[in-house]
């Protein structure tokens, strides 16, 4: 186990626990077992690509909460400075808040702010690993195509303007997809069941 990631393993997992209490995947798991298979493929990732013990010590960290200030942050207070009090050590807050998916932003413009952090980058690409598994999501076709082409993004398969290129139909995509969700919501709960899950 990493230095740091086996010092704070106890408290990030108490921390996700509390903040995903009650809380699913689409498949009607415990939402925190999410964080145990991005780490898990952080460390295949690591082995593949060499990735230096530091930067995979500050991904796996990052990772094991990395949906929890974007998740619950508002509604039950699992913000940054919560995660401050909790002791979380500043470059951990660091990649937590790059990865940390601000609402306005466009998902290339949040991918192209990973890919400068390997730290980032390589917790991400561990999360799009597991989010794009279909035996564990419902992801709608617009979110596997964005989660495709991040991950060769941030894979090294893609340049930045390639990777802008193509990203830019998926996000006009998904945006409609938000906004059919939207109407199907505000008509009922049976009207909204058929469509993609918005997170």
């Amino acid at each position: 186990m990493t230095p740091l990631y086996g010092k704070l393993a106890p408290t990030l997992h108490r921390i996700a626990a509390q903040a995903h209490k009650g809380d699913f995947d689409d498949q009607g798991k415990p939402y925190v077992e999410h964080y145990e298979r991005a780490c898990s493929h952080i460390r295949r990732l690591a082995a593949e690509r060499g990735v230096d013990n530091r930067t995979l010590d500050l991904a796996l960290c990052a990772a094991a909460i990395h949906d929890v200030a974007e998740d619950h942050g508002l509604d039950r207070g699992f913000n940054l400075t919560y995660l401050r009090r909790r002791g979380l050590p500043e470059e951990v807050l660091e990649v937590v808040t790059l990865l940390t998916h601000a609402p306005g932003e466009s998902y290339a413009d949040y991918a192209v702010k990973l890919s400068r952090h390997p730290a980032a980058a390589l917790a991400k690409l561990g999360d799009l690993a597991d989010n794009s598994d279909p035996a564990r999501s419902s992801a709608s076709p617009a979110r596997r195509e964005i989660y495709r082409l991040t991950t060769a993004f941030l894979g090294g398969e893609l340049s930045e303007e390639a990777y802008r290129a193509a990203m830019a139909p998926a996000e006009k995509q998904r945006a409609l997809e938000k906004r059919a969700f939207q109407r199907a919501a505000d008509a009922g709960p049976e009207a909204a069941g058929g469509l993609p899950r918005v997170r």
